[in-house]
């Protein structure tokens, strides 16, 4: 039996619901989802990230880096992006620092980059800031108080 034999009622269901335009330009905060160490098309070792908008607007929706690991550029955005996380980025660049940065919040300022050919127009990251920003408000903690010394 499928799994389609029993029916599923897809009335109320609207056709679409997958905006794929993209969202107007501006700082926003990311936060990295996914990575994966791949081959670009000439070739090269790259690294593909997979971003989460979290705010602070368009929360949910994605952008997508590539950082082509033989070329300056790449290697260059890609320092700027674990620096963004946080983390020191005058380091030598491995694996840990990267699996590091995933899921930590951070700014970057978004463009729209026109599409050619079959491709339509796309968010791409401009630059990687530091910090969450004021996308994202975070909670105020108390700091616990030294007790006072006394005097023996």
């Amino acid at each position: 039996m499928g799994l389609l034999d029993q029916g599923i009622d897809v009335s109320n269901i609207e056709v679409g619901g997958n905006d794929n335009t993209p969202f107007p330009e501006g700082d926003y905060t990311l936060a990295a989802a996914l990575y994966e160490e791949t081959m670009s098309k000439a070739g090269n070792e790259m690294i593909k990230i997979e971003f989460n908008v979290v705010g602070p607007t368009h929360a949910g929706r994605k952008v997508w880096d590539y950082f082509v690991l033989n070329q300056q550029v790449g290697l260059s955005r890609l320092k700027s992006f674990v620096g963004a996380t946080g983390q020191d980025a005058s380091q030598v660049l491995n694996t840990d620092m990267l699996r590091s940065a995933m899921g930590k919040q951070f700014t970057a300022s978004i463009k729209v980059e026109a599409g050619s050919g079959q491709y339509s127009d796309s968010n791409k990251i401009a630059t990687y800031k530091g910090g969450a920003g004021a996308a994202q408000p975070r909670a105020q903690t108390e700091q616990p108080q030294q007790a006072q010394a006394t005097p023996a």
